[in-house]
């Protein structure tokens, strides 16, 4: 292995934020040395997931963090799906005579999109999909 990876820094970063130090990861990832723990932080010897879900937890942060994915919402291509998506939805049950609007269809789709967008606010992506329901259909 070569370089430090992303999560070791994190991890190193939120130590330094609640005021730890890599020995207070020991027993965490059941090691028994300090330079271990430096060791799996660095890059130069490799965590296995247990050892990496416990870390986790134990700075209270998900692995997407750790790891510095990204999984904010992108509010323009959310906002372009939303709007494409309610559109056709709107045209559809117009189309059905299941609903009937007397404003244009753009300013419904504008005010749906809107408020949904003002909803889901700032969660990252992960908590807007049930990965369960999705998994299972």
């Amino acid at each position: 292995m070569s370089g430090k990876p992303t999560w070791g820094l994190n991890a190193k970063s939120l130590l330094s934020e609640k005021g730890l130090k890599q020995e207070d990861l020991m027993e965490t990832l059941g090691v028994s040395s300090k330079s271990t723990v430096s060791h799996y932080l660095n890059g130069q010897r490799s965590i296995n997931l247990d050892q990496f879900l416990q870390l986790c937890k134990f700075l209270d942060t998900d692995p997407n963090t750790l790891l510095g994915v990204n999984t904010s919402v992108n509010t323009t291509q959310l906002e372009t799906v939303l709007k494409h998506t309610i559109s056709s939805w709107v045209t559809r049950f117009a189309q059905m005579d299941w609903v009937e609007y007397k404003q244009s269809a753009d300013v419904l789709v504008d005010i749906l999109s809107n408020e949904l967008l003002k909803e889901i606010g700032d969660q990252p992506v992960n908590d807007l999909i049930d990965f369960d329901k999705a998994s299972s259909e």
